[in-house]
């Protein structure tokens, strides 16, 4: 909803604290008014088609995952989730597989049939394929590459931090619930959305998600 999405609703919020008289004006009326136009203009999910390619971009934070799956550019579902704290005691590699992971089995019956390229900003994990084959392995990481298998078509590709912005500020945002997964997008997002235009990513222009064409809410 564009960089200054916390600065539209400030009068309401406002409104709330203790030492604050609830008077209701034009000011919070034209709060309201650009909180409805934001979400009508906000993004719409679209139609997956397993014929044509996916992109998966998913990040962790130390304490949460996220993760954000498109087609040719345009936002298909999203996931957010706060880890539980044996998994925030895990390795950054290990938090940034589980995200992985867990973005995998969330979109599974799309991607086990589907040619996917999934982005991550640790990259150590696009070295996968060959830990697998020079040593033995045992534990969650075995388990976890057990699953990786389980998708054929699967190629998992080095993005740079500051490029992944929009599943970073999925995996970054305080406040999230123990588990909260998304097909809609939340708060995180909309505040990544307008970050994200000023911030190539590596495969091009990023999406706009404002001049996406489809069902408005």
């Amino acid at each position: 909803m564009g960089p200054d999405y916390a600065d539209v609703p400030r009068p309401l919020v406002d409104l709330t604290r203790k030492d604050v008289s609830f008077e209701w004006t034009e000011l919070h009326k034209q709060a309201v008014r650009q909180l409805k136009q934001r979400l009508i203009d906000f993004t719409t999910l679209q139609v997956p088609y397993t014929t044509k390619p996916f992109e998966l971009y998913t990040d962790a934070s130390g304490y949460a995952i996220g993760a954000v799956l498109e087609q040719d550019g345009k936002p298909i579902g999203f996931l957010s989730q706060v880890m539980n704290p044996t998994q925030q005691r895990y390795s950054i590699y290990d938090q940034e597989l589980l995200a992985l992971v867990m973005a995998l089995d969330k979109w599974s019956l799309l991607l086990r049939v589907s040619k996917v390229t999934a982005y991550t900003d640790h990259q150590a994990l696009t070295h996968l394929q060959r830990l697998q084959a020079s040593k033995p392995l045992r534990g969650r990481t075995a388990r976890w590459l057990d699953f990786l298998a389980k998708f054929p078509d699967l190629h998992i590709t080095y993005v740079q931090g500051a490029r992944n912005q929009v599943d970073d500020a999925l995996s970054r945002h305080p406040g999230l619930p123990n588990t909260c997964s998304h097909d809609t997008p939340p708060v995180p997002l909309m505040l990544a959305i307008g970050q994200a235009s000023a911030a190539p990513r590596s495969r091009g222009r990023p999406p706009n998600y404002r001049e996406l064409a489809g069902i408005r809410l």
